[in-house]
């Protein structure tokens, strides 16, 4: 199933859209190298891959389920993550 008709199906909504962004850990030094680091991130931990969950409803009513679903989707994709990448460990 494609992962936007899970997700509109989940959030019984017209929208919804998921990004992956990669972040490398070159972009983490490079903060480091410009004296920042906004994100705390260390380079040593490697790369890393954001995920961007956005999704809307058209009433107040939606908030709670749109929340509670949002956290469930993405707890689902963390521990998937883990059965498929085993060497990864876990934060």
């Amino acid at each position: 199933m494609h992962i936007l008709s899970y997700i509109g199906g989940v959030f019984f909504s017209d929208y919804a859209d998921f990004f992956q962004q990669p972040m490398q850990a070159l972009i983490a030094q490079a903060s480091l190298d410009a004296g920042g680091n906004p994100f705390n991130l260390n380079p040593n931990d490697g790369d890393r891959l954001w995920f961007d969950l956005g999704v809307s409803w058209l009433t107040k009513a939606g908030d709670v389920t749109a929340d509670v679903a949002s956290e469930s989707f993405l707890e689902q994709v963390y521990l998937c993550t883990f059965r498929i990448f085993t060497h990864i460990p876990r934060s």
